[in-house]
């Protein structure tokens, strides 16, 4: 099954325990997208692709510490400078996520995954 290609302009999405969190928080896209290969003047990410997601709400709970990411690109064809470009299928979790609520504090996994791709013409084949 083909899977878009991942460019500048994406839509990212957070969960945890299958929770939307994505809205309470601040998400950083540390990634630069080729300059080269692009889609619809959106540059294509590639190799790694990296981002944090910090200060997000769940259940009561405020998290205290960063998420970091850097997700593998998946593509097994399609290639930029020789490395593989990400998909809409590539995701991580992190975990052990800190979170307090007033004295209690706990530990999430946090999963991010693509919501949105940025574009839906160019597949991986």
């Amino acid at each position: 099954m083909a899977k878009e290609w991942c460019v500048e302009g994406l839509e990212l999405k957070f969960t945890i325990n299958g929770t939307d969190v994505t809205q309470t928080g601040t998400v950083t896209i540390s990634s630069t997208p080729s300059s080269k290969t692009k889609v619809n003047g959106n540059g294509v990410y590639f190799d790694m692709f990296k981002c944090t997601f910090a200060g997000c709400s769940y259940n009561g709970y405020t998290q205290t510490s960063p998420a970091n990411y850097t997700i593998p690109c998946g593509a097994q064809y399609s290639k930029e400078n020789g490395k593989p470009i990400m998909l809409v299928e590539d995701n991580q979790t992190a975990s052990g996520i800190s979170f307090v609520m007033g004295q209690t504090s706990t530990t999430f996994a946090i999963k991010c995954e693509v919501r949105d791709p940025g574009q839906d013409y160019i597949r991986e084949k």
